[in-house]
């Protein structure tokens, strides 16, 4: 599904709504997937692994969130919420992990996500 990203958080602190208009948005193909590292294959209910991707390859636009959960849909779009993983400027070896959220829009039009092939659509779980 081709979306918009806005992040709503830098480096584990919270935008200010304010903020937030002059934020840019991030295309790409948004990836929702119970496939990550570390899964317990005996959890019924297990955090996704958020991901964009570049339309044109398979790229991250940004770093995915881990241990994500959908916990807001409505008709403007959803809330996603997770622990992203960012390189240490100091060292590619090292990294940190922050809370972030990502609001998402969807950019396709309703033809084209009706369109989808049933296979392609991943079961969602919607934190409490």
């Amino acid at each position: 599904m081709l979306v918009d990203v806005v992040e709503m958080y830098k480096r584990g602190q919270r935008l200010e709504r304010g903020t937030l208009a002059s934020v840019p948005a991030y295309r790409g193909v948004l990836s929702l997937t119970p496939d990550r590292p570390g899964r317990d294959p005996r959890d019924r209910n297990p955090p996704l692994l958020a991901g964009l991707c570049r339309p044109e390859g398979m790229s991250w636009v940004l770093p995915p969130l881990d241990k994500a959960r959908v916990v807001r849909i409505n008709p403007r779009g959803m809330l996603i919420k997770g622990r992203q993983e960012l390189q240490s400027t100091r060292s590619s070896r090292n990294s940190e992990w922050f809370d972030q959220a990502w609001w998402v829009r969807v950019v396709a039009p309703a033809a084209n996500a009706a369109a989808l092939e049933f296979e392609d659509v991943q079961p969602v779980h919607l934190a409490n």
